[in-house]
């Protein structure tokens, strides 16, 4: 992974990693990490929908999250599984382009 500099948690939480540059084992285990962080976060909002995680937790946290890896998600053309955190992801994306 020497030759993908972006394959670090920095490119990761600001977003400048890029599928294009990566090597095709690069982009597998890049892929692997965000699919891992899109699910545990679709857990997150499942879970704040169905009453079992705090609100305060939900807003500072998770949506955080969804706002730093989101566009990664779409970048690498990772989609959610359930219509309902589609469209937070939607709605949160927008809204943080808003403020």
């Amino acid at each position: 992974m020497a030759k993908a500099p972006e394959l670090t948690p920095a490119g990761f939480s600001d977003g400048t990693l890029d599928p294009d540059t990566l090597t095709p084992t690069e982009r597998e285990v890049a892929m692997s990490l965000l699919r891992a962080w899109m699910i545990d976060i679709d857990n997150e909002h499942y879970q704040y929908n169905n009453g079992f995680l705090d609100e305060d937790f939900y807003h500072r946290d998770t949506v955080a999250t969804i706002q730093t890896f989101a566009p990664l998600w779409r970048k690498f053309g990772i989609y959610e599984s359930r219509p309902e955190f589609r469209a937070e992801i939607d709605r949160i994306l927008v809204e943080a382009e808003t403020n």
